[in-house]
């Protein structure tokens, strides 16, 4: 078979490659916001087709094919073409993976459109258009001449160019900041700053069949979904989903059942849960801020902020005593629920809604031990760390981490009470475990519900991607130094790693999961030998987990939609195994 034969086959199986993978997403492709292409697209495609069909071409009379001329190093040629063909092909594949349905041919966005930054879109915005220029110039080689090569790509980067103007200013539209960090850490279509300006293009495409594989999993990962879809079966679970990191990446994810049994609407990335006391983080990040800007010691007396609390009764001294460091360490004496009194009466509130509710009951409530003395979980000193926020800063506790947590870390989907409208569709409902006939029957509670003032303590709602951001963060490190400059503005590591020091021994969180000690708000397990710091949640039949290995950068993340009312868990046992298989993927 002669050479020319060889690489022009070569250079069209890649060309096939990437058509299929364009073709093929663009069939399951979401609704678009906008549907009319501009006149620019259609000339900035026009150009870079009239590019590549000249690339196919054999130039004019006298023109020798490139091969032909070549001689001797016909060979070396015609591998480089057939690499760089298939180099171009699998880096499309990755591209497209990454960008999932949201790829056009024209620019526009679609509903709940994500900006991709993984895979190939971490070393070039716009990778698809980098990988057909290297299938562009592959071509070129294999079917065209010295002319039609030197012509081709220079009609292709024209309309490349008109067509990255295009979808980069709807980009900075929908985006705004979060893009324009984008843009000034990531070259456009070629990654000169990364690779240097000689061999760039093709050092980015050579890497293409590595950016084509997904980040590995943790060895531990088949044993943790067989554990996960053991548990989810046992225990009668509706929906559920987990995910595994490292280095502040996601590696491996699980998604099961139903946010909406009753809709069909299965569990996917953009599924929205509660995470309950997982949110006790976040108010005590704010406190340490506070802290760090010197506005406040955690051993200053809470009730300097929060005077009502001189009410409550205290047979071991003054509530005077009790410190900001004791509140967030749950050594304060204070009780565990919130609203102290419930005997399961049909009016009582599933939390008190409003502060004066709580001043009122202050007066008949006395502290369980001398604070500082010892260990006991307590829901309602978060809200009193919320209100020692709001105090100093005027903002409400909402606004707040919205401001000095949500937005430096990109976390851009995360709300607290009542689901927003244009996330209503991905908001997972709860179900409650019902007695019924001698079953257990899985009871659709609805999506909202009203966690009334404890939302300091247990109010976050999100996706898992946003627990990804914020795993992320505290496992580290951080990508580049503008993040880096940015979390450092949430909390430096010194401060994080502050938190993660024993201030009791514990046996469990009150969730019944165990750990070894307690910092200031995470929970700390050191029994294996190596450091795990964590937290769950459990509200309103939502359970959530979270744990992280500082030391090694692992984490996880797993959130369940169904609980049992009364009663023992019925996947009691596979829990059990399954907390031990999650914490071997921290490993």
């Amino acid at each position: 078979m002669e050479i020319d034969t060889i690489v022009r086959a070569g250079v069209f199986l890649g060309w096939l490659v990437a058509a299929s993978a364009l073709l093929l997403r663009r069939r399951g492709r979401r609704e678009a916001q906008t549907h009319q292409p501009s006149r620019g697209a259609i000339v900035g495609i026009a150009l870079q087709l009239a590019g590549m069909a000249i690339a196919w071409g054999r130039g004019g009379k006298g023109d020798a094919p490139l091969l032909a001329a070549a001689g001797e190093a016909a060979w070396v040629l015609a591998a480089l073409a057939v690499g760089l063909a298939w180099a171009s092909a699998l880096w499309i594949v990755a591209a497209v993976r990454s960008l999932g349905k949201q790829w056009s041919l024209v620019p526009r966005l679609v509903d709940d459109h994500d900006l991709v930054q993984a895979g190939p879109y971490r070393i070039v915005r716009h990778p698809i258009y980098t990988a057909f220029l290297g299938l562009l110039i592959a071509t070129g080689v294999a079917f065209g001449s010295g002319v039609a090569l030197a012509a081709a790509p220079a009609l292709y980067l024209a309309g490349t160019w008109i067509r990255i103007r295009l979808e980069e200013r709807l980009l900075r539209g929908a985006f705004g900041e979060k893009y324009a960090d984008y843009a000034r850490r990531v070259p456009a279509l070629l990654p000169l700053p990364r690779f240097g300006r000689g061999a760039a293009l093709l050092l980015a495409l050579a890497a293409a069949p590595l950016a084509a594989q997904e980040p590995a999993p943790p060895v531990a990962w088949p044993e943790f979904e067989r554990a996960f879809d053991a548990y989810v079966e046992a225990g009668a679970i509706v929906g559920a989903g987990a995910i595994a990191m490292r280095d502040g990446v996601v590696v491996a994810r699980r998604d099961v059942g139903f946010a909406d049994r009753d809709a069909g609407r299965a569990v996917d990335e953009r599924t929205i849960f509660h995470y309950g006391s997982i949110t006790k983080t976040l108010t005590a990040i704010g406190i340490m801020q506070l802290r760090d800007r010197g506005l406040l010691s955690l051993d200053d007396p809470v009730s300097r902020w929060v005077p009502e609390l001189r009410a409550v009764s205290d047979p071991y001294g003054s509530p005077d005593a009790i410190t900001l460091r004791m509140l967030l360490s749950h050594t304060a004496g204070f009780q565990n629920p919130t609203w102290p009194w419930d005997e399961g009466e049909p009016w009582e509130p599933f939390e008190p809604t409003e502060w004066e509710q709580l001043v009122a009951m202050m007066p008949y409530q006395r502290l369980l031990f001398e604070p500082g003395s010892q260990y006991s979980y307590s829901n309602p000193a978060f809200i009193y760390l919320a209100r020692v926020i709001e105090e100093i800063t005027g903002d409400p506790w909402e606004a707040y981490v919205q401001k000095n947590v949500f937005a430096p870390l990109g976390i851009t989907t995360s709300y607290f009470g009542n689901t927003p409208w244009y996330l209503a569709e991905h908001r997972s409902h709860n179900y409650e475990l019902r007695a019924d006939g001698g079953r257990l029957a899985a009871v659709d509670q609805g999506a909202d519900f009203d966690p009334g003032i404890t939302i300091p303590n247990g109010g976050w709602n999100a996706p898992l991607g946003d627990l990804a951001l914020y795993l992320a963060f505290l496992t580290g490190p951080a990508a580049d130094a503008e993040t880096a400059r940015r979390w450092d503005f949430v909390l430096s590591r010194e401060s994080l790693e502050e938190m993660w020091q024993p201030v009791m021994a514990v046996d469990e969180d009150g969730t019944g999961t165990a750990w070894s000690d307690v910092g200031l708000a995470f929970f700390l397990d050191r029994r294996s030998g190596r450091l795990v710091v964590g937290h769950t949640g459990s509200q309103a039949n939502f359970r959530a987990f979270l744990a992280l290995d500082p030391a090694r950068r692992t984490a996880y993340a797993m959130v369940f939609n169904t609980s049992i009312g009364d009663g023992p868990d019925p996947g009691e046992r596979e829990l059990a195994a399954l907390l031990e298989a999650a914490e071997r993927l921290l490993e």
